[in-house]
């Protein structure tokens, strides 16, 4: 088994730590639209702009190469958990992705693949695991593709009809997805604050061999420990075996 027969599992590290998510809050406002590093991407990631009001959240970089705004010294302990939990050190972070919610988005199935290729993320603070989802479709093909990130799905051409639904198991969870073989989208039915992190690793512009086998093993190993909230690309059973 490799990370790539996974779509989706919690990770088994400690949850983020608790910060104060009213300076935070504050933080994104400040500093939302990073108008040069939206330009970066072609303007794609702009909610309500290219995607016709589809983009469930605000993309902030708290880190592009460099840390912005004061990120590490104001949320250290952010930075710490990043370091010392995930053991990724500061110089291998390309960057560090924070996706708040939208609060007056309503899911519109916005199917979807992120571009980073290890699929690393955790929650700051994801109020409401019940009513609001993160789900999952799995591609008809198994093929390890670069052409399969960061892709919008407009049909079903590519992707199982069936949803999957991630089992959440704490409102501050690490957790792993599958960019490759996998769409995902969320459903944004409550105004409670959910904020999701992605973490891009050197290993997305070169090879970090030590890197990428430290993740596989964490992956797999979290997918075999959490196997019934994660999800399989296979529909393997609880006799899962490495």
């Amino acid at each position: 088994m490799n990370l790539y027969d996974i779509v989706y599992t919690p990770l088994d590290l400690p949850p983020c730590p608790k910060i104060d998510l009213g300076k935070l809050d504050s933080w994104i406002e400040s500093v939302y639209p990073q108008t040069e590093l939206l330009k970066q991407s072609g303007n794609k990631l702009i909610a309500g702009t290219n995607q016709k009001d589809e983009f469930p959240w605000k993309v902030v970089w708290a880190k592009a190469l460099e840390w912005k705004n004061n990120f590490d010294k104001l949320f250290p302990e952010i930075v710490n958990y990043v370091v010392n939990d995930w053991g990724i050190p500061d110089q291998d972070i390309l960057a560090l992705t924070l996706l708040p919610k939208r609060i007056s988005d309503q899911s519109k199935g916005f199917w979807h693949s992120d571009l980073d290729k290890l699929g690393l993320r955790f929650y700051i603070d994801f109020e409401d695991t019940v009513t609001d989802k993160l789900i999952f479709r799995k591609t008809l093909t198994n093929k390890i593709e670069d052409k399969n990130l960061f892709r919008v799905f407009k049909t079903s051409s590519e992707i199982e009809n069936k949803i999957h639904t991630a089992g959440i198991i704490d409102h501050r969870q690490p957790y792993y997805l599958n960019n490759y073989l996998a769409a995902h989208s969320v459903e944004n039915t409550t105004d409670k604050r959910r904020i999701a992190v992605i973490i891009a690793t050197n290993y997305e512009i070169g090879a970090n061999v030590e890197l990428k086998k430290k993740i596989d093993n964490l992956v797999i190993n979290s997918a075999l420990k959490f196997h019934n909230q994660a999800i399989f690309w296979n529909d393997w059973s609880d006799g899962i075996g490495i």
